[in-house]
């Protein structure tokens, strides 16, 4: 068995969760369905989302008790029990291994923890998207045009501050010739005589 416990919130590549896209096809009239794949999103904090329930699988809906703690256990494809949900994909750290064959698997993986000084509070899939955005950023400050890197020089920055000054001696022209145009010893605005 490969069977793990979500303790943090997930998106998984489940087998059978699928989004419906119903239309009707224009030169037959007839309708048509297709299904595409979409990962599932699972909340151990959920009751909705809990496939293994204290005191029995009963639900405060259907007569049964009410929870306050449960479980979101999954497994791969024909390494788990019934009720687990079967995922497709690579064990996360925020998934804890309950059984030795998960124990294993999951100890095959090393995954880096990118902010160590920032983890309260934090999934793991959120330290990975702070660290995504200082690696994008530190990426962008040396790409140039077409993704080349560059170290910028004295040349091209003293081009572009004669480029911004020319920039702003056009805008002032064209000021200049604006208020010309509309001034009251021509007659107002075009058009007036």
């Amino acid at each position: 068995m490969a069977r793990w416990r979500l303790i943090e919130p997930h998106y998984l590549e489940v087998l059978d969760c699928f989004w419906e896209e119903k239309s009707v096809d224009r030169e037959t009239g007839r309708p048509k369905t297709l299904k595409h794949p979409v990962p599932m999103h699972l909340d151990p904090k959920a009751p909705s989302d809990w496939n293994y329930k204290p005191n029995g699988s009963g639900h405060i809906t259907t007569g049964g008790n009410s929870f306050d703690e449960g479980a979101i256990v999954v497994c791969w494809e024909g390494k788990g029990e019934r009720r687990d949900i079967v995922f497709v994909g690579n064990p996360t750290p925020g998934m804890e291994p309950i059984d030795d064959e998960a124990i294993e698997i999951s100890a095959q993986f090393s995954w880096k923890d990118p902010i160590n000084e920032f983890d309260i509070g934090m999934t793991y899939s959120e330290k990975l998207i702070i660290d995504l955005q200082s690696q994008v950023a530190t990426a962008l400050t040396h790409l140039g045009p077409g993704g080349v890197t560059y170290q910028p020089n004295q040349e091209m920055m003293d081009m572009q501050r004669q480029m911004m000054e020319m920039q702003g001696q056009v805008a002032q022209a064209l000021a200049m010739i604006a208020g010309a145009l509309t001034s009251p010893d021509r007659g107002g605005a075009r058009g007036r005589a």
